[in-house]
């Protein structure tokens, strides 16, 4: 890998993490136990959706 890339990898990397830092000190309540749970929630439903989908695309290609 160039050293050029890597040290833009590390850049971008430090520029994550601090807009991570940020929005985390800006909302703390976003990451309450009710928060959280209700995004998991959220998030396997999707994720079950996005299965279904997927088992619907396999089962009309084979046949």
């Amino acid at each position: 890998m160039n050293d050029w890339m890597l040290l833009l990898y590390l850049i971008g990397a430090g520029f994550m993490v601090w807009l991570i830092v940020r929005m985390v000190r800006n909302n703390p309540g976003s990451f309450t136990r009710e928060a959280l749970s209700k995004s998991v929630f959220t998030l396997g439903i999707l994720a079950l959706m996005l299965i279904g989908v997927i088992f619907l695309c396999i089962k009309f290609l084979k046949s």
